[in-house]
């Protein structure tokens, strides 16, 4: 377990009977606190050559949460037995995405609120499921068969008819579409192909091995300066967990952080007639 602490107040790590705790040393007490999902999301604001990044947090699901006190001014937090949840989301190459875990909201009764983030990496495979097994574009002019077996999806099929392109495309979006990230989600090319013949592609949901973290930060300190984002934003927490330094865009393609809860997984067949046609059809993919 490592802390990483954006805030003045003390955060501390215990055990105890078996039990996790994460302890945070609070003057004057707690009004409240609440724990949910947690959501840390960036995206590129504002047009042109006037365009920044501005990241935001929100608590979604959120449930009140008891907390107790062992000893004067410092409150301890019971943290969810192993295996956790694992946390999830992508960095893209231009700053945007979201990261997504459990978390708690501590407000204070004196000072500002503050967010404790848990970042587990997944301990299993997960699970894919498909709504349909079948795609197919122009009264089966083009059919692709989409099969899952375990944490693994095999994709196979034709493609024939005027077609200038073919690719079978991922996309991961947030499951909150009220949430101003890029609202049309994340593409993956899985595979693609010119003109006709067969087409296949072979997909896993993507899980990361990294030390488990816990962030403190106020989420006020975040927000949209176009000239510094601060220590805390989606860059900076991705880069503990084993992304690669954001620099030019150029040097790094979109990194996932992982395929876990929070993120809505649809695959697509696209089919590029040319001259701005396309056609599509598309199925909502399960992850477990």
């Amino acid at each position: 377990m490592r802390l990483v602490s954006y805030v003045k107040n003390p955060i501390g790590y215990r055990q105890s009977d078996g039990r996790e705790y994460i302890t945070v040393d609070v003057v004057g007490g707690l009004k409240t606190a609440f724990k949910g999902r947690g959501i840390l999301y960036s995206w590129v604001q504002g047009p042109g050559r006037h365009a920044f990044l501005n990241c935001q947090f929100s608590l979604q699901q959120m449930t009140q949460v008891e907390y107790f006190s062992d000893e004067p001014g410092r409150i301890s937090l019971e943290l969810e037995a192993q295996p956790r949840s694992p946390c999830s989301g992508i960095r893209t190459s231009t700053g945007e995405g979201y990261m997504i875990s459990p978390a708690f909201r501590l407000e204070p009764s004196e000072g500002p609120n503050i967010v404790l983030m848990i970042l587990a990496p997944g301990t299993s495979p997960y699970n894919v499921e498909v709504e349909k097994s079948v795609l197919s574009v122009s009264k089966d002019e083009s059919v692709v068969t989409v099969t899952s077996d375990g944490g693994e999806l095999r994709c196979a099929g034709a493609i024939s008819g005027q077609t200038r392109m073919a690719e079978i495309v991922l996309n991961r979006n947030l499951e909150l579409p009220e949430l101003p990230v890029y609202r049309a989600g994340f593409n993956q090319t899985l595979t693609e192909l010119k003109g006709q013949g067969r087409i296949s592609a072979l997909w896993r949901p993507v899980t990361r091995t990294f030390e488990e973290h816990v962030f403190a930060f106020y989420p006020s300190s975040i927000g949209s300066n176009r000239l510094d984002l601060g220590p805390v934003n989606l860059d900076a927490l991705a880069n503990y967990l084993g992304a690669p330094g954001f620099g030019d865009p150029g040097e790094f393609d979109d990194y996932v952080i992982g395929d876990g809860p929070g993120v809505k997984h649809t695959l697509r067949l696209r089919i590029d007639r040319g001259l701005g046609r396309h056609d599509t059809d598309e199925t909502r993919l399960t992850i477990t």
